[in-house]
């Protein structure tokens, strides 16, 4: 029959058990046969026994059988499948479920961090969560008592050493991965893949902004939609992160301009809109002071009344507000013969291309910056 222990606390130590036995009494198997326990060659005797528990180890598989399945994927907690909500949309059933779960994935409370950034506790959202440092929602365990000072360390520890899956930790080979062409400048909402491929099989690919993470995926094909909208226009540096399930990695980059009309800087009127006036404008409005104003030169001035054309004096514009309204009636530049329609008036260089007149609408939305 089972030998059941009670009165010790589990903590990990080297702990000694021992079977007394004293007259009448004597420690028998199952056949009824007195045995030798303290080794002398005569029936009867004591018996010890030294055993040692080990505690939790800084491994997935400990981790998984002393935090996650016990107290992280109990029902209506963390059962999966895997999915954007949570708390059922994180599976830590299993470690093949849990390491698919949170290794390089980011969080869905906190996308800035993976759940698990492997050789990073600290930057690691489930280090925050069970420390209950996080910036969103409540400790983990959710109702229950905070984990252990030693539990919590062990976690920090395979996390600080990659964060591997040991059953695989003898596959020393990386994955192979090619981040999927893109075209040189990108907007809105931009689909981005990779191929990847390994020896043994591919955990996940990561995909990075820099050194941010925009999302995984860990199934063929490896894929994600980055939204550019929120990016200021520039160039940046997009990565794909292949990992097999030991912790090996290979990442695969490439440089893509993103350009967004929406985040453009407004027009101003010194860079921009100036130098288009001074040529178009000139020299009635660079010196003349034609219609009372010289905005090819005065900034000043754009902010002046418009006083003599009606379609501008009647809705109380202001001179630089009235030039757009001017120009695409073919008024302006004065005496030029522009109609005031970029595609017809094509190839004459009095005229005022589309992008000049877009630059001057822009500017004039902005509030007609200096």
């Amino acid at each position: 029959m089972p030998l059941i222990i009670t009165g010790v606390t589990g903590s990990a130590d080297t702990y000694q058990l021992r079977l007394t036995a004293g007259d009448p009494i004597a420690i028998a198997d199952v056949n009824g046969v007195v045995l030798d326990g303290d080794g002398d060659g005569q029936a009867g005797g004591d018996f010890v026994s030294t055993f040692v528990v080990a505690g939790i180890q800084p491994t997935l598989q400990s981790i998984q059988d002393l935090v996650f399945t016990p107290t992280c994927s109990v029902s209506g907690c963390h059962t999966g499948p895997t999915g954007p909500d949570l708390p059922e949309g994180q599976d830590l059933t299993s470690a093949e479920a849990s390491f698919a779960s949170i290794v390089g994935v980011p969080s869905v409370e906190d996308p800035s961090l993976f759940r698990v950034n492997p050789g990073d506790a600290d930057a690691s959202y489930l280090v925050r969560k069970i420390e209950g440092t996080a910036e969103f929602g409540e400790r983990m365990p959710r109702g229950g008592p905070p984990l252990p000072d030693a539990t919590i360390a062990a976690i920090r520890a395979w996390i600080d050493a990659g964060a591997p899956f040991e059953s695989d930790s003898n596959d020393v080979t990386a994955p192979t991965v090619s981040l999927g062409a893109l075209p040189n400048t990108v907007s809105g909402s931009v689909d981005v893949s990779a191929s990847a491929s390994d020896d043994v099989g591919v955990a996940r690919v990561t995909f990075f902004l820099g050194e941010t993470p925009l999302g995984t995926d860990t199934s063929a094909p490896y894929e994600i939609v980055w939204d550019t909208t929120t990016l200021a226009n520039d160039t940046y540096t997009l990565i794909a992160e292949a990992a097999d399930a030991a912790g090996n990695t290979t990442r695969s980059s490439a440089d893509v301009e993103v350009f967004n009309e929406s985040n453009a800087p407004a027009p101003t009127y010194t860079n921009d809109v100036q130098p288009i006036f001074f040529e178009k404008c000139n020299p009635c409005h660079t010196g003349d002071g034609f219609g009372g104003h010289n905005i090819g030169t005065h900034y000043d001035d754009a902010f002046l009344p418009a006083s003599i054309f009606p379609e501008c004096v009647d809705p109380g514009l202001l001179i630089g507000q009235c030039t757009i309204v001017l120009i695409q009636e073919g008024e302006m530049p004065f005496g030029e013969g522009c109609s005031g329609d970029p595609d017809q008036d094509a190839g004459d260089p009095n005229c005022l291309t589309q992008e000049e007149q877009d630059t001057i609408q822009a500017w004039i939305d902005a509030g007609m910056p200096e």
